[in-house]
């Protein structure tokens, strides 16, 4: 929310990246980019946030079957690894 509350005060767009605990307490970092938008005046009235998870991650997606676990990230990077073997 804080990053929300900046560009709300500035009116200047952010980018960057966060890292919130998942369902299991594992680290999940991800980039993110948030722009202000207003109805024409100077103040900002909503925003476009845009969050990019990485990697294509199937988990991320009912569509695809039933979504794996979460993992860390070195959990995750290795099982790929793997898989291209």
């Amino acid at each position: 929310m804080g990053h929300y509350r900046r560009v709300a005060e500035t009116g200047a767009p952010a980018f960057g990246t966060t890292t919130v605990p998942t369902v299991n307490g594992d680290p999940f970092t991800y980039a993110f980019a948030i722009f202000p938008l207003s109805t024409g005046g100077d103040s900002v009235a909503q925003f476009i946030a845009l969050e990019d998870y990485g990697d294509f991650e199937p988990r991320l997606s009912s569509s695809l079957g039933d979504p794996a676990p979460w993992q860390d990230q070195q959990a995750r990077a290795a099982a790929l690894a793997a898989s291209k073997k």
